[in-house]
């Protein structure tokens, strides 16, 4: 901290002379030759240390020192007394009298004065320590006081209530549990049947966070230490419960409570098994084609890109296939919306039975369009498949008058295989597909054309 001191002589000599001895402290000097400017100057600062002279005109030192002791304010504030002349004991008593702790006599050592304003710096600096002390564990006690006031609350209102609420929470078709010290203590039937318990004995003493899936362990874990730690509720999370063969979906909410005179946490568990399967199954339904059963163009964009990425980390290959009913226009316009409908069914079927890895995936493209993705396959590999592939539609022999190609249903086919990296674009990969494509159809259908994206 950076004390005040204030110097009080008649002479301005001896003032600068004594803010130059102080110099070496750092303190900030407050210096006046009037006796009269020294109440207000007390009034607006907070002085460490009065250094005041004692023989001066008008008002001496003691006087003076006498009306600054007359205010409470200003009763605690060290005064060192400086003296020109011979001190006696008559004169060294009169100044303790007058409020002063200490004489100095003229002329001043430059230590010994030093050494004498650092001891009163340095009360000054314990005095305020201790101030801000108390001051802390006043507050404390407060906060103390007002928590265990509440706390005294919370265990009347749950001593009056806790028949009333047992009967309700048994009663309730939902899983309520109390936790206290990570320790179930309190459980209703609902969160038997939602652990897949049947013994009260397999809870009582353990932790919820037993009864999870061991990857959801940490975080539930984590979640109700924060509950039980900072009081109030938490927002829900999900969680997975392992039984022996199957995992059980639930919403848990948590929220602090008083039980038996012990601070714990209230868990509810909301079993949503049925609600996950049936958005896993909406997920799905979203990412498949409606006519054909395979996957749609929303769900080939993901999976082609997670594809892409993959092989880079991997630095594997990756083919794709784009492939198209030839001359479905004049099938379908001849045939019917129906009938064509039933064609595309029936390729899409045979591309389903082709593709057998499980990282492999047929999509409709467009209308009568296809593509395949075929995740660490060579060029060789791809081949081998597009041509599996047209043959066994050749091999439908569905009907089709108006092919140029023949008397029956055929598909053109364009591979593209690449090993992705950061320098190349998945959009390359589809285009040069896309061109291959094109080719194969220019030559005369019912035939593939590969190439490899460099």
């Amino acid at each position: 901290m950076k004390h005040k001191i204030l110097l009080v002589d008649d002479q301005r000599v001896n003032l600068l002379t004594l803010e130059k001895l102080l110099e070496p402290l750092a303190l900030e000097s407050f210096m006046t030759t009037r006796t009269e400017e020294v109440l207000p100057l007390l009034q607006k600062h907070d002085f460490t240390l009065a250094l005041i002279d004692v023989r001066m005109p008008g008002m001496n030192g003691f006087e003076l020192v006498k009306k600054i002791r007359s205010d409470s304010k200003f009763n605690g504030l060290p005064v060192l007394f400086i003296s020109g002349e011979n001190v006696d004991q008559h004169f060294i008593r009169e100044g303790y009298l007058a409020g002063a702790v200490d004489y100095l006599c003229k002329p001043l050592e430059p230590e010994i004065l030093r050494s004498k304003v650092n001891s009163f710096c340095a009360i000054k600096e314990k005095e305020l320590l201790i101030r801000i002390q108390s001051e802390e564990i006043q507050r404390q006690k407060e906060r103390l006081e007002h928590v265990i006031a509440e706390r005294s609350q919370i265990e009347e209102a749950q001593q009056e209530s806790e028949m009333r609420y047992r009967t309700l929470v048994e009663l309730s078709p939902e899983a309520l549990a109390v936790q206290v010290q990570n320790k179930l203590v309190f459980f209703n039937n609902a969160t038997l049947r939602v652990l897949g318990e049947v013994d009260v004995s397999s809870l009582t003493g353990k932790s919820m966070v037993a009864f999870l899936h061991q990857d959801d362990r940490d975080i539930v874990g984590t979640y109700l230490e924060n509950v039980e730690r900072r009081g109030g509720r938490a927002e829900p999370i999900e969680a997975r419960i392992q039984r022996n063969n199957s995992v059980v979906y639930v919403v848990l909410r948590a929220g602090c409570v008083l039980y038996e005179g012990k601070i714990g946490v209230q868990i509810a568990l909301q079993d949503i098994t049925q609600r996950k399967a049936l958005e896993d199954d909406l997920r799905k339904l979203s990412q498949l084609d409606g006519l054909t059963g395979l996957a749609n163009r929303r769900a080939f964009n993901e999976r082609i890109e997670n594809e892409w990425y993959r092989a880079i980390r991997n630095k594997s290959k990756l083919s794709i296939i784009l492939l198209d009913i030839d001359a479905f226009k004049s099938y379908n316009d001849h045939y019917g919306h129906q009938q064509g409908d039933l064609c595309i069914c029936a390729v899409a079927n045979v591309f389903k039975q082709t593709i057998r890895r499980p990282d492999d995936l047929a999509a409709r493209y467009g209308g009568e369009e296809f593509i395949i993705i075929l995740p660490e396959t060579e060029e060789a590999g791809a081949l081998l498949i597009a041509e599996q592939m047209r043959r066994q539609v050749e091999e439908l022999a569905l009907e089709h008058k108006y092919s140029p190609v023949g008397d029956h249903v055929t598909v053109s086919l364009g591979v593209s295989t690449t090993t992705p990296d950061i320098n190349r674009k998945l959009h390359d990969l589809i285009l040069t597909a896309d061109q291959a494509l094109y080719q194969a159809k220019e030559s005369g259908r019912n035939r593939l054309v590969t190439t490899m994206l460099q």
